[in-house]
Protein backbone atom coordinates (compact mmCIF):
# COMPACT_ATOMS: atom_id res chain seq x y z
CA UNK A 1 0.00 0.00 0.00
CA UNK A 2 2.86 2.45 0.71
CA UNK A 3 4.66 1.86 -2.90
CA UNK A 4 0.87 2.67 -4.34
CA UNK A 5 0.71 6.05 -2.71
CA UNK A 6 3.95 6.50 -3.56
CA UNK A 7 3.32 6.12 -7.23
CA UNK A 8 0.27 7.89 -7.25
CA UNK A 9 2.67 11.20 -5.80
CA UNK A 10 5.11 10.60 -8.43
CA UNK A 11 2.41 10.72 -10.73
CA UNK A 12 1.43 13.95 -9.57
CA UNK A 13 4.61 15.44 -9.23
CA UNK A 14 4.94 14.60 -13.05
CA UNK A 15 1.83 16.60 -13.42
CA UNK A 16 3.17 19.56 -11.66
CA UNK A 17 6.30 19.46 -13.45
CA UNK A 18 4.84 19.44 -16.99
CA UNK A 19 3.69 16.01 -18.25
CA UNK A 20 1.30 14.32 -19.65
CA UNK A 21 0.19 10.88 -18.16
CA UNK A 22 -1.86 10.47 -21.03
CA UNK A 23 1.41 9.78 -22.84
CA UNK A 24 1.59 6.31 -20.89
CA UNK A 25 -0.88 5.14 -22.55
CA UNK A 26 1.00 4.91 -25.67
CA UNK A 27 3.44 2.23 -23.41
CA UNK A 28 3.38 -1.06 -24.88
CA UNK A 29 4.90 -4.03 -22.78
CA UNK A 30 5.99 -6.67 -23.98
CA UNK A 31 4.33 -9.92 -22.08
CA UNK A 32 3.02 -7.39 -19.97
CA UNK A 33 -0.08 -9.77 -19.30
CA UNK A 34 2.50 -11.65 -17.58
CA UNK A 35 2.88 -8.73 -14.82
CA UNK A 36 -0.92 -8.91 -13.94
CA UNK A 37 -0.54 -12.86 -13.40
CA UNK A 38 2.11 -12.75 -10.82
CA UNK A 39 0.26 -9.95 -8.95
CA UNK A 40 -2.80 -11.67 -8.66
CA UNK A 41 -0.89 -14.80 -7.38
CA UNK A 42 0.62 -12.52 -4.74
CA UNK A 43 -3.06 -11.67 -3.92
CA UNK A 44 -3.99 -15.21 -3.59
CA UNK A 45 -0.90 -16.48 -1.20
CA UNK A 46 -0.07 -13.73 0.88
CA UNK A 47 -3.75 -12.20 1.29
CA UNK A 48 -6.66 -14.75 0.11
CA UNK A 49 -4.80 -18.16 1.24
CA UNK A 50 -2.66 -17.09 3.37
CA UNK A 51 -2.68 -20.28 5.72
CA UNK A 52 -2.11 -22.14 2.63
CA UNK A 53 0.95 -24.88 2.43
CA UNK A 54 3.06 -22.76 3.32
CA UNK A 55 6.46 -24.59 1.31
CA UNK A 56 4.22 -24.26 -2.03
CA UNK A 57 2.94 -20.96 -1.19
CA UNK A 58 6.55 -19.93 -0.86
CA UNK A 59 7.72 -21.29 -4.35
CA UNK A 60 5.11 -19.92 -5.65
CA UNK A 61 6.21 -15.76 -4.17
CA UNK A 62 9.24 -16.59 -5.98
CA UNK A 63 7.97 -17.13 -8.75
CA UNK A 64 6.36 -14.28 -9.49
CA UNK A 65 9.49 -11.79 -9.20
CA UNK A 66 11.28 -14.66 -11.73
CA UNK A 67 7.94 -13.80 -13.86
CA UNK A 68 8.59 -10.34 -13.41
CA UNK A 69 11.97 -10.13 -14.36
CA UNK A 70 11.34 -11.59 -17.26
CA UNK A 71 9.08 -8.95 -18.02
CA UNK A 72 11.75 -6.26 -17.46
CA UNK A 73 14.30 -7.88 -19.58
CA UNK A 74 12.06 -8.38 -22.74
CA UNK A 75 11.32 -4.32 -22.04
CA UNK A 76 14.33 -3.36 -20.92
CA UNK A 77 14.91 -0.84 -23.71
CA UNK A 78 12.43 1.32 -21.97
CA UNK A 79 13.89 4.21 -19.47
CA UNK A 80 14.18 3.54 -15.77
CA UNK A 81 12.81 -0.44 -16.40
CA UNK A 82 16.93 -1.71 -15.32
CA UNK A 83 16.53 0.58 -12.33
CA UNK A 84 13.11 -1.56 -11.48
CA UNK A 85 14.53 -4.60 -12.49
CA UNK A 86 17.00 -4.32 -10.30
CA UNK A 87 14.83 -3.56 -7.35
CA UNK A 88 13.23 -6.56 -8.09
CA UNK A 89 16.17 -8.64 -8.24
CA UNK A 90 16.88 -7.76 -4.88
CA UNK A 91 13.54 -8.29 -3.18
CA UNK A 92 13.29 -11.57 -5.14
CA UNK A 93 16.97 -12.81 -3.94
CA UNK A 94 16.12 -12.04 -0.45
CA UNK A 95 12.63 -13.62 -0.47
CA UNK A 96 13.95 -16.59 -2.13
CA UNK A 97 16.63 -17.52 0.38
CA UNK A 98 14.56 -17.13 3.17
CA UNK A 99 11.52 -19.43 2.27
CA UNK A 100 9.33 -17.16 0.34
CA UNK A 101 9.41 -14.21 2.82
CA UNK A 102 11.02 -11.37 2.86
CA UNK A 103 13.14 -10.60 6.36
CA UNK A 104 12.90 -7.56 8.16
CA UNK A 105 14.56 -5.99 11.12
CA UNK A 106 12.65 -5.74 14.29
CA UNK A 107 13.30 -2.53 14.70
CA UNK A 108 12.19 -0.96 11.46
CA UNK A 109 8.93 -3.04 12.07
CA UNK A 110 8.71 -1.52 15.57
CA UNK A 111 9.40 1.79 13.56
CA UNK A 112 6.17 1.68 11.33
CA UNK A 113 4.11 -0.60 14.14
CA UNK A 114 3.73 -3.16 11.57
CA UNK A 115 2.78 -6.64 13.59
CA UNK A 116 2.64 -9.78 12.37
CA UNK A 117 0.30 -12.07 13.84
CA UNK A 118 -0.73 -14.81 12.19
CA UNK A 119 0.91 -18.47 10.52
CA UNK A 120 1.30 -19.26 7.19
CA UNK A 121 3.17 -17.56 4.57
CA UNK A 122 3.47 -13.73 5.02
CA UNK A 123 4.55 -11.46 2.34
CA UNK A 124 7.79 -9.22 5.11
CA UNK A 125 8.65 -10.34 8.53
CA UNK A 126 11.06 -10.46 11.54
CA UNK A 127 12.70 -14.01 11.47
CA UNK A 128 14.43 -15.93 13.50
CA UNK A 129 17.81 -16.68 10.85
CA UNK A 130 17.81 -14.37 8.45
CA UNK A 131 19.57 -14.18 5.23
CA UNK A 132 20.82 -11.46 3.22
CA UNK A 133 18.71 -8.88 6.11
CA UNK A 134 20.14 -5.85 4.17
CA UNK A 135 18.69 -6.68 1.30
CA UNK A 136 15.63 -7.04 3.33
CA UNK A 137 12.77 -4.45 4.62
CA UNK A 138 15.84 -2.58 7.03
CA UNK A 139 13.65 0.78 7.05
CA UNK A 140 10.61 2.07 8.39
CA UNK A 141 8.80 4.99 5.91
CA UNK A 142 8.60 8.59 7.43
CA UNK A 143 6.00 9.22 9.96
CA UNK A 144 4.98 12.09 8.02
CA UNK A 145 3.16 9.73 5.32
CA UNK A 146 0.43 7.72 5.70
CA UNK A 147 0.12 3.87 5.22
CA UNK A 148 3.51 3.77 7.26
CA UNK A 149 5.32 0.37 6.32
CA UNK A 150 8.33 -1.07 6.09
CA UNK A 151 10.72 -0.81 3.23
CA UNK A 152 13.67 -2.16 1.47
CA UNK A 153 16.56 -1.09 -0.97
CA UNK A 154 14.90 -3.31 -3.52
CA UNK A 155 11.48 -0.94 -3.20
CA UNK A 156 13.25 2.02 -3.43
CA UNK A 157 14.63 1.36 -6.76
CA UNK A 158 11.58 0.16 -7.93
CA UNK A 159 9.76 3.16 -6.72
CA UNK A 160 13.04 4.91 -8.64
CA UNK A 161 12.74 2.89 -11.77
CA UNK A 162 8.62 3.78 -11.84
CA UNK A 163 9.09 7.42 -11.38
CA UNK A 164 11.95 7.38 -14.09
CA UNK A 165 10.13 5.50 -16.82
CA UNK A 166 6.70 7.90 -15.87
CA UNK A 167 8.89 11.30 -16.09
CA UNK A 168 10.24 9.92 -19.09
CA UNK A 169 7.32 8.66 -20.63
CA UNK A 170 4.98 11.88 -19.85
CA UNK A 171 7.72 14.11 -20.83
CA UNK A 172 8.06 15.91 -17.72
CA UNK A 173 10.77 18.13 -16.84
CA UNK A 174 13.64 17.85 -16.73
CA UNK A 175 13.14 15.44 -20.16
CA UNK A 176 10.42 17.47 -21.82
CA UNK A 177 13.23 19.61 -24.11
CA UNK A 178 14.60 16.20 -25.24
CA UNK A 179 11.31 14.47 -25.93
CA UNK A 180 11.62 12.68 -29.41
CA UNK A 181 8.03 13.10 -29.49
CA UNK A 182 7.78 17.29 -29.03
CA UNK A 183 7.60 18.78 -33.09
CA UNK A 184 11.44 20.51 -34.42
CA UNK A 185 10.33 23.74 -34.63
CA UNK A 186 10.83 24.81 -38.32
CA UNK A 187 14.20 25.63 -40.08
CA UNK A 188 13.86 29.66 -41.33
CA UNK A 189 13.32 29.39 -45.43
CA UNK A 190 16.98 30.23 -46.76
CA UNK A 191 17.28 31.31 -50.35
CA UNK A 192 17.97 28.66 -53.47
CA UNK A 193 21.10 28.26 -54.60
CA UNK A 194 21.10 28.94 -58.52
CA UNK A 195 21.94 25.74 -60.30
CA UNK A 196 21.74 27.44 -63.91
CA UNK A 197 24.65 26.70 -65.86
CA UNK A 198 26.97 29.22 -66.97
CA UNK A 199 27.38 30.18 -70.66
CA UNK A 200 30.82 28.94 -71.71
CA UNK A 201 29.97 30.32 -75.42
CA UNK A 202 32.74 32.66 -77.13
CA UNK A 203 32.09 36.10 -78.26
CA UNK A 204 31.71 36.09 -81.96
CA UNK A 205 34.64 38.22 -83.45
CA UNK A 206 33.83 40.42 -86.00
Amino acid sequence: MFLGFCAVLVMLAAVCAGGDLRRLATLQFRFGWLIFVCLVVQVLIISVLPDGHTAMAGIAHVLTYVGALLVVWFNRSMFGLPVLGLGAFCNGLAIAVNGGTLPATRSASAAAHVKVDRSGLVNAAPLAHPHLIWLGDIMASPSWLPLRNTVSIGDLLILLGAALLVWKTSGARPFRASDPGDPEPAAADAPEPDMTEPDMTEPATA
